[in-house]
């Protein structure tokens, strides 16, 4: 989407996906692109404005979520099981762990991220 009365471009280079880089003139408000390949999250970012940037992870199943402003996440509609959950950060990379769900519980995990020592 472009809400703004001015140029973007969407400049994404998926591995898994082919690459893309769209102008978003001020009167083009919306463009789609469907990306089928799963992948890791990958970067996607606006030529005109360098400090624009956002991150893609392609799914091939519904079971995703990103955390809200205080860092809190839910994943809904899982079967009872053992599942291994994946938390990503930008820069302090990833963390997995088991997390079992059963008709009665919820599974709960904490992921913490500690920023590394300042050099």
């Amino acid at each position: 989407l472009n809400p703004d009365n001015t140029v973007h471009n969407v400049n994404g280079r998926p591995k898994a996906n082919p690459g893309f880089n769209v102008g978003m003139p001020r009167d083009l408000k919306e463009y789609t692109l469907t990306l089928e390949t799963p992948e890791a999250p990958f970067p996607i970012r606006c030529d005109v404005h360098p400090w624009m940037k956002s991150y893609c992870a392609v799914f091939d199943h519904p079971f995703f979520t990103v955390t809200d402003e205080s860092g809190v996440f839910e994943i809904t509609g899982l079967p009872p099981g053992e599942y291994r959950v994946k938390a990503w950060h930008e820069k302090l990379g990833e963390q997995t762990a088991t997390v079992t769900v059963t008709e009665q519980k919820a599974g709960v995990h904490d992921f913490t991220f500690a920023r590394p020592p300042a050099r």
